[in-house]
Formats: structure tokens, sequence, C-alpha cells
């Protein structure tokens, strides 16, 4: 049961982590 919910919070959290972080440079780089 954990194992499935830690797989499913990784699944779902990893793509926002990696758009977040390009999305957050590029944020910064247009100020």
């Amino acid at each position: 049961m954990a194992a499935s919910l830690a797989g499913m919070v990784f699944c779902f959290g990893w793509p926002v982590f990696s758009i977040s972080i390009p999305a957050a440079f590029l944020s910064i780089l247009h100020h």
C-alpha cells in the first residue's frame, strides 16, 4: 500500500517537478 502510494506520488510529482523548474527558470530569465 505504502509503496504504491509512493509510486503514485512519484509518477504525478515528477512531471510537475520537471515542468516547474524550466518554467521558473524562464520566468526568472524574462525578468
